[in-house]
């Protein structure tokens, strides 16, 4: 029983295997450098934004920089780890997906041995599963709630907030505009009772543009479509072809810049060639951008 359920782990593992042998290890320590990087970034700003004390600052990035040492890799993944879980945990149920991902992530290179090469695979392996069950569950809960269909969810994102409004605005009529444009802030006033809205709801947050509506089910369409299209090594190429192309539009109207840093880079692990660590610098510097950002030293408008 043990035997056949250890195949049957090794067949599914294998689904996200991509032929990268000769570049395995050097795009799993730039996925790591993305990865520690990623939480380190959103540690220290997370001392600095509650006013602990300055001499906690330095700790993320020393955890960091002790983490671009070979044999420090796994302990520092473990720190770091530790610390994001115990945050998480902390914090739930006010936590993001986003979050999740963010802790799965560095949990990966907590629990596998980098210099073992059997290792190296299931790491890429776990990684690669990771972006393909967030993909999926990203599309399917936007089936589940239906709010995509009709184009609902991203009218009321255009109603309430002006980077929505600025990206999907051509695509609208004047008259459409001015509607949604009447609706910004509706929803605050409502009141709960038993999970339901108590008084009549606000809206419709609904168009008449069809390429509008189009757009919106194609986001739902692509995130299942490609979390399944990478799952297949013949049509790999394609899908995260169309998954990069996916996560550029989500990036130009949501600006979730912070956290579509982290996603693009494990998707890039799809890849036969080392994408990611020929992005390295690029990422580097969106982080380093960030951190500044952060600081109030350098301003700019994103979502975190």
């Amino acid at each position: 029983m043990k035997r056949a359920l250890d195949r049957l782990a090794e067949r599914i593992l294998s689904l996200t295997a991509v032929d990268d042998a000769p570049r395995r290890i050097s795009k799993l320590r730039a996925a790591f450098i993305i990865v520690s990087l990623h939480v380190t970034v959103r540690l220290t700003l997370a001392i600095f934004f509650a006013h602990g004390p300055r001499a906690l600052l330095p700790l993320p990035g020393l955890l960091f920089v002790l983490g671009l040492r070979r044999r420090l890799l796994r302990p520092a993944a473990i720190v770091l780890a530790l610390v994001e879980c115990v945050r998480f945990a902390l914090a739930y149920p006010d936590v993001s997906n986003h979050y999740l991902i963010e802790c799965l992530a560095i949990a990966i290179f907590a629990v596998v041995d980098l210099d073992r090469e059997e290792e190296q695979g299931l790491c890429l392996q776990l990684l690669a599963w990771l972006v393909v069950v967030a993909l999926f569950a990203s599309g399917l809960q936007k089936v589940l709630h239906g709010a995509y269909f009709k184009g609902q969810y991203l009218a009321y994102m255009i109603a309430n907030t002006d980077r929505f409004r600025d990206f999907f605005g051509p695509l609208l009529s004047a008259a459409d505009l001015a509607h949604l444009k009447a609706l910004a802030g509706a929803t605050d006033h409502l009141h709960f009772a038993f999970g339901h809205a108590l008084g009549p709801m606000p809206g419709p947050y609904r168009v008449h543009s069809l390429l509008f509506v189009a757009i919106s089910n194609a986001v739902w369409l692509g995130e299942l479509t490609v979390s399944i299209g990478l799952l297949s090594r013949k049509i790999r190429p394609a899908a995260l072809a169309c998954g990069l192309l996916l996560m550029a539009g989500i990036l130009a109207s949501s600006h979730e810049v912070f956290f579509d840093t982290l996603f693009v880079n494990l998707l890039l692990l799809f890849a036969r060639s080392d994408l990611n660590r020929k992005l390295l610098p690029l990422s580097l510097a969106a982080y380093a951008l960030y951190l500044l950002v952060g600081f109030g030293v350098v301003h700019a408008s994103f979502v975190w």
